[in-house]
Parts: structure tokens; sequence; C-alpha cells
């Protein structure tokens, strides 16, 4: 993408950022050169609902990189990606493969939280409740106990659109889980495109309502 130069006019500070993140959110690097504004935003969500042990940028876990937020009872980190300091300019191609990757290997699961995405009123929420989905905070409801239905995908665009990060994506059919007349959880199948020639249909989006697990 293209560079732009741009001034913050509280500080004084020019620098240098690709359009795309300018558009997203990405502002004045100097000013969140210590803990972002949002970073803590994020770590005050996660302390007020989980009140036990939570460790803070520490390198301890998986040296020599650095995980914002961990929290070894739930083996659960949390990374929160600044559109300018984990931009290409300052971070690798691999630097996000190679940390989830890392976490992986040590049984911990990385919960990579994006600038855009948390400063998005629609996709907030959603990361929030992966966040305590996370924690075992939800409610938790037995598949067993729900009934099994068949609906066209725009059926649920409401659906996915408040309870998917990416969102609705159109397909073939929907296959819905419902709970007390309530759909609780969803999956969108369209024609096969990594498998194709082998599979008829494939999964190209899941969805379960905020604040349950099922």
């Amino acid at each position: 993408s293209d560079y732009i130069t741009v001034k913050h006019n509280t500080c004084g500070y020019i620098w240098n950022v690709q359009s795309r993140q300018f558009m997203h959110g990405s502002r004045c690097p100097l000013c969140a050169k210590s803990i972002s504004h949002q970073e803590k935003e994020v770590l005050e969500f996660v302390k007020s609902i989980y009140k036990g042990n939570i460790i803070e940028n520490t390198r301890s876990v998986i040296y020599p990189y650095e995980l914002d937020i961990y929290i070894p009872e739930y083996h659960l980190a949390i990374e929160y990606n600044g559109l300018y300091w984990h931009s290409d300019k300052y971070k690798d191609s691999t630097y996000h493969y190679n940390k989830s990757k890392l976490c992986e290997e040590n049984g911990i699961r990385l919960i990579h939280i994006f600038e855009y995405e948390w400063n998005n009123e629609r996709q907030r929420p959603i990361l929030e409740n992966i966040i305590s989905g996370a924690l075992g905070l939800n409610n938790r409801i037995y598949a067993r106990k729900c009934r099994c239905v068949i609906k066209e995908s725009r059926e649920m665009k409401d659906f996915f659109n408040k309870n998917n990060i990416q969102g609705f994506r159109g397909g073939k059919f929907a296959i819905c889980l419902e709970y007390n007349n309530k759909i609780v959880m969803s999956y969108i199948f369209g024609k096969a495109y990594f498998g194709k020639g082998k599979y008829e249909y494939e999964v190209i989006r899941r969805a379960t309502t905020l604040g349950i697990t099922v």
C-alpha cells in the first residue's frame, strides 16, 4: 500500500503510515509508544471479568517473544496488535505466525486482537465474547438439548453480522442449532473450494450466539 506523511497536531510528531492503516484508525506512534490506550482497554476488560492471576507484558513464557497478557490458569494469551507497531514496517511477515506457532507448541491459546477490530463497534463485542468464552465464563448449552434445523444462508445474515468477527458471507445453506426456539449456533456451507473435486461442500462461516458456548 502507499505510504502517506501525517503530522499529529497535539505533539507535533511527523511519521509515515500506510493509507489503509490510517483509514482503519492508526494514529500517532509517539503517543502510543508505551502501552496504547486500546491495549489498556483490553487489559481492563480482562480484569473486569477475571479476578485470577494475570501476567502483563512478559517474555518469560515464549522467549524471546513478548505476550501482552498471559493467564496461566487457562494457558491463555492475548496479544493486542496496533496497526503501526505491528505493521510490516516494524514486524516481518512471519512475526504473528511464529508467535502463534510457539504458543501452540507450548499448549497456549493465543488470541490476536487487531486495532481496527477493537475500535469497530460491531466487532468489539465479538472479541470480548471470544475472551470470556476462552475463560469459561459463557453460559454452556449442550448440543444434544438443541434441535437441528436447515435454513437458507441469507436468513442468517443478521445472526452472523452480530456473532461472527468477519460478518456474514452467503453460501448454499445454513445448518443451525435451536434452543428454546432460538438459534444458538450456525454453520454456513458453500461449494467446496479448498477440497474441490473431493468434497461437495465446505464450512465457510461458523458462529455462536454471544454469551453462549455450545
